[in-house]
């Protein structure tokens, strides 16, 4: 009877912490460094955004892919990120959640009481908690509507600012006919760029020394 209720009680138990979900160990980028070195990190690893820490082992902030489309030509990583609000190992997932939504990003820093960068949480970390609470939600209703396309033979050079401007980083791409022929990212742009280049997006063709409406 003991070995049953303790098993059900196992069963009822819901993720309550941040380190109960987190991401531990995450890979990190350094102050002062050149942002190429972080683009490399990126690109490697296939990740997204990772957190920075300065030479004393601290959290120094967070760069992301959209932190270096927004700064087109900066060179240095401290220029680029941006010292975003951390959370704690014991801080509750519910008060995460709501801080990564009023971030409006992606990547939320998990910190110990040293400052020292124990973790991150993505919206991938929540999906066991959003599942097990919110399971019987369907597709349908959490599809957007409204979208933004844009047209197969548009120069790539243009995204970078149509990303900025509308805060929209996914687009249904359409042929002249306006049949749905793909889809593109940020992460599709973010691989077109040039790690030699003394500037990360301009030398790429993705930065904004040129005029990018000049098209057609």
């Amino acid at each position: 009877m003991k070995l049953f209720n303790s098993r059900l009680r196992s069963q009822k138990h819901m993720k309550e912490k941040v380190s109960e979900i987190m991401t531990t160990d995450p890979i990190t980028g350094t102050v002062p460094s050149p942002l190429n070195e972080i683009v490399k990190i990126l690109i490697k690893n296939n990740l997204t955004g990772l957190p920075v820490k300065d030479v004393k082992n601290h959290y120094a902030g967070i760069i992301s892919r959209r932190d270096i489309f927004a700064n087109p030509a900066e060179t240095q990583a401290a220029l680029v990120m941006r010292n975003a609000k951390t959370v704690k190992e014991e801080d509750s997932i519910k008060s995460a959640a709501i801080e990564m939504l009023n971030q409006h990003r992606r990547h939320l820093t998990v910190v110990n009481e040293n400052n020292e960068i124990a973790g991150i949480l993505t919206p991938q970390n929540f999906l066991q908690v959003v599942k097990e609470k919110y399971g019987n939600i369907k597709v349908k209703d959490l599809l957007k509507t409204i979208t933004i396309p844009v047209w197969g033979k548009t120069p790539v050079s243009i995204l970078p600012t149509l990303m900025r401007l509308s805060g929209v980083f996914t687009y249904p791409v359409v042929n002249s006919a306006g049949e749905f022929i793909g889809l593109l990212t940020d992460r599709d742009l973010f691989d077109k760029i040039d790690l030699k280049s003394t500037t990360v997006l301009s030398e790429a063709g993705l930065g904004e020394d040129e005029d990018p409406w000049s098209w057609g």
